[in-house]
């Protein structure tokens, strides 16, 4: 059995849309292809290009690439790695579209047993591949996923809908985490559309993956909030130097002055 990835660039006239018009079009006939002939994939798209992995038969994945190199919808077609494997990793799928690479379980798999590096690949190579996956993490650790409920979130900046596709839940999500305060998992699930805490996670993950996420350890920001507490308790109350008055103490000397004069 046969696996290859390969990348390439779409000819849509818009090539920086978010998804190119004829991607339905391409989905379905690959999954209809792919079933006929034993072949299972994964395929993303960013800023204008495809990256791919099929996997299958030998003489059938051949054939399909042979297809692929003459293929209209696409250009510049390179090969990133071809493979002889004895497993499948994309068995669940005759093909799958995954919009963020990095954490998509299976992608992942593959890319920790095959291990592409960046002399693996010319320059222009590694230009386009960046889009989609971090060269610098393909050894064998897999990106670092977020333990949820340990963590508070807030966003940096939006994300770019050039790239992902703007629901309705994805926008009240970033609406929540980029009003400033930091939210738990909790908070994000009772105040979203999110409704379950699977769907929650990925799209954190995916925040993350883009390096869009601030992320803060939950016990860490309840042990801060429990010492600044201590120290305004801590805090004389009937001390005469100013400089060691609360905030609220001060103001109380200060309308209390004002009312004796």
């Amino acid at each position: 059995m046969k696996a290859i990835m390969y990348m390439s660039q779409s000819v849509d006239p818009v090539p920086k849309i978010w998804l190119p018009a004829n991607l339905e079009n391409i989905l379905a006939r690959a999954r209809s292809n792919n079933r006929k002939h034993g072949i299972s994939g994964v395929l993303s798209f960013k800023k204008g290009h495809y990256l791919q992995i099929v996997e299958g038969p030998n003489d059938e994945v051949d054939q399909l690439y042979a297809n692929i190199q003459h293929d209209p919808r696409h250009k510049s077609v390179s090969v990133i790695c071809t493979i002889q494997t004895k497993q499948r990793y994309l068995q669940d799928w005759d093909m799958k579209l995954i919009p963020f690479c990095a954490v998509d379980t299976q992608f992942v798999k593959f890319m920790k047993d095959h291990v592409v590096g960046k002399n693996d690949l010319s320059t222009a190579q590694q230009e386009v591949f960046s889009l989609f996956y971090n060269l610098q993490s393909t050894q064998h650790d897999r990106p670092s996923m977020l333990a949820h409920n340990e963590h508070e979130y807030r966003l940096k900046c939006w994300p770019n809908f050039l790239d992902i596709k703007p629901t309705p839940a994805l926008l009240g999500l970033c609406a929540l985490l980029i009003g400033g305060g930091w939210l738990s998992c909790e908070q994000l699930l009772a105040d979203s559309d999110y409704g379950r805490d699977k769907n929650l996670h990925r799209v954190l993950d995916d925040l993350n993956a883009q390096k869009l996420l601030e992320h803060r350890n939950l016990q860490t920001a309840e042990a801060t909030a429990r010492r600044q507490v201590v120290r305004h308790a801590q805090t004389p109350s009937d001390s005469n130097d100013p400089g060691g008055l609360s905030f609220y103490q001060r103001m109380k000397q200060f309308l209390g002055a004002r009312r004796v004069s």
